[in-house]
């Protein structure tokens, strides 16, 4: 599991890599951030932010890593019990 996330890491960063935004993109982004706090107030420009952090490869990255930790940490869990289950049961015989 924690392989199959290292590998989805890479090729989430390898393929999203950030290039080169022209000036003129930049200057619209501000002029929609500014809108958008402007119709929605705050609470709108921080989910504007939000989502634009979410799209960023580095940032999908650190969540891919983190939910292939959960999910490995969860088997493990359940493996455990599982383990600890067939120990007590082979106890009682």
């Amino acid at each position: 599991m924690l392989m199959l996330g290292l590998i989805g890491v890479g090729a989430v960063y390898q393929l999203g890599r950030p290039q080169d935004v022209p000036d003129e993109l930049s200057t619209a982004y501000k002029n929609n951030e500014r809108q958008a706090e402007y119709l929605y107030g705050k609470p709108g420009l921080w989910l504007q932010e939000l989502l634009g952090a979410l799209k960023k490869p580095d940032t999908q990255a650190v969540i891919i890593v983190a939910a292939s930790w959960l999910i490995a940490a969860g088997c493990l869990y359940v493996a455990r019990q599982f383990d600890m289950d067939a120990s007590a049961s082979r106890a009682e015989d």
